[in-house]
C-alpha cells in the first residue's frame, strides 16, 4: 500500500466503534485520536490485508510525539467515496 495514500487520508480520519472501544480499553492507557494521527504521520506499513472488504486495509506501526508505540489497522477510503 502506498503510504502517501494513508497520509492524505489523515484529514478524513474516522474511527469505527470497535476502534473507539479498543482505544479506551488499552492496558497502557487510553489512546487519543491525536496520538493515532501522530503515529500514522510517520509510521510504516508492516502488514497488508488487500483482501479486506469493503476496503483493503493494513497494519501500521508508528510512534507518537511522546514516543509511544502504536499498532494501527487502517483502511484508507478512496477520496471519490467521500465526495458523494
Amino acid at each position: 500500500m502506498d503510504y502517501g495514500v494513508i497520509r492524505r487520508s489523515l484529514k478524513r480520519l474516522k474511527f469505527s466503534r470497535h476502534a473507539k472501544d479498543e482505544m479506551l480499553k488499552e492496558g497502557f492507557g487510553v489512546i487519543h485520536p491525536k496520538e493515532v494521527r501522530q503515529a500514522l504521520q510517520h509510521g510504516e506499513v508492516i502488514e497488508e490485508y488487500s483482501e479486506d472488504r469493503p476496503y483493503a486495509s493494513c497494519l501500521v506501526y508508528g510512534r507518537t510525539r511522546q514516543d509511544r508505540p502504536l499498532h494501527i489497522v487502517c483502511a484508507p477510503v478512496p477520496e471519490k467515496k467521500h465526495s458523494s
